[in-house]
């Protein structure tokens, strides 16, 4: 009600019925998540019994911006993110919140180890965690189900079963954010040749004749096997796997004593070619 008094004392009075409109409560929740992952904002606005709410509008920072009621967003960067959210009523009433969003930085996993390439005689690796931001970890080394969850274990592959071994570490974060890296140890099938350091060709059948004894699983491509005296002669050459020396030079049994050999050798084993061969020793003759 408005009252008006002019100069002569005269008062006029009257009336406006104004409307109040009831202004909208927004608000919201996000998910708490990592770096590179979605965090999803639910709109938890609220308006009075007569109005409803027909306008959302987000903003997340750097221009992305939303429309809907309940959107997604990736953000690009670990730290704490302020983000806009306006809703509007069906009578034009409009509100606004804001809220800071953490998202939690990634450790980054790496490791390094004391051997990429081992054999079936030394299959023992050690790791050593070089990852940054993490606080537990977990490896798998991808035979046996064998799994550790040590800093830096040390670990013995099975030498039975030579290949590539793809081990994995997983990193965690103390809010539980993860990283994984892979790397590949190959543990190889040395080549396998035995070679006696003694022979008796005494013409008695045992342990006659001097020569390389290759395991199954080597294919052996190109061969030469030599003997030596002490003068550095050679009395024995075999380009033949198996033709081995029986002691003799010349058609006659040879000294006792100790003479010097040497084994040249390509071989393929296991599907891999071109292995090369180079050995020198002594063996001891016993008539």
């Amino acid at each position: 009600m408005v009252t008006v008094r002019d100069d002569n004392g005269c008062e006029y009075t009257d009336s406006v019925i104004i409307d109040s409109l009831d202004m909208p409560t927004p608000d919201f929740t996000a998910t708490t998540v990592c770096l590179n992952e979605v965090t999803d904002f639910t709109s938890t606005s609220t308006s009075s019994v007569t109005t409803n709410i027909i306008n959302y509008d987000w903003s997340f920072g750097s221009g992305n911006t939303s429309s809907i009621a309940n959107p997604s967003h990736i953000f690009g960067t670990a730290g704490i993110h302020s983000v806009m959210h306006a809703v509007e009523t069906n009578e034009g009433c409009i509100d606004t919140i804001y809220k800071d969003i953490e998202v939690y930085e990634l450790s980054i996993a790496d490791f390094t180890f004391t051997q990429e390439l081992g054999t079936i005689f030394n299959t023992k690796t050690c790791f050593y965690n070089a990852s940054i931001a993490g606080i537990s970890y977990f490896w798998n080394f991808n035979f046996d189900g064998q799994t550790s969850t040590d800093r830096d274990p040390c670990i013995e592959f099975p030498n039975d079963k030579p290949g590539e071994y793809e081990v994995m570490l997983v990193t965690y974060t103390v809010n539980g954010c993860t990283d994984t890296v892979y790397k590949t140890i190959v543990i190889e099938d040395e080549v396998l040749v035995y070679i006696p350091t003694g022979f008796t060709p005494g013409g008695d059948n045992v342990n006659e004749k001097f020569g390389p004894v290759f395991s199954s699983s080597v294919n052996v491509i190109d061969y030469e096997f030599l003997v030596f005296d002490r003068w550095g002669e050679i009395i024995f050459k075999s380009s033949k796997v198996g033709e081995n020396w029986d002691g003799k030079y010349n058609g006659k049994l040879s000294q006792d004593g100790a003479y010097a050999w040497k084994l040249n050798a390509n071989v393929s084993q296991n599907g891999k070619a071109n292995l090369k061969i180079q050995k020198l020793g002594h063996v001891v003759l016993v008539r």
